[in-house]
């Protein structure tokens, strides 16, 4: 779970933009190692099927890049955020939801 807010926070770093929702997509797009990427595919699978409430293990190459990625300063910086932005996807969030209400 701990990937799932760097994956990300390293999409907004990147793209200075809100991450999509689906953690594949987001994924797919951010630069992570292949190592990582393929671990947290995987992990992501397990989980998906049907193995939610079963515990993964610690992964020490998957511990040492979160301890990493959280010490680097630029995952610190602040960042102003478009408030159109915001907005627009804020109105596509509601618009969707009251649609689906019909």
């Amino acid at each position: 779970y701990p990937m799932r807010g760097i994956i990300n926070a390293q999409y907004v770093l990147e793209y200075g933009a809100i991450p999509p929702i689906s953690i594949y997509d987001a994924l797919a797009k951010v630069h992570l190692p292949s190592r990582i990427k393929k671990e947290v595919s995987s992990m992501i699978a397990f989980k998906k099927s049907g193995n939610e409430k079963d515990p993964i293990g610690n992964i020490l190459f998957v511990d040492e890049f979160i301890s990493g990625f959280l010490e680097r300063e630029e995952s610190l910086v602040v960042r102003p955020v478009s408030i159109e932005l915001l907005d627009k996807e804020l109105q596509h969030i509601l618009f969707s939801w009251k649609s689906d209400e019909k």
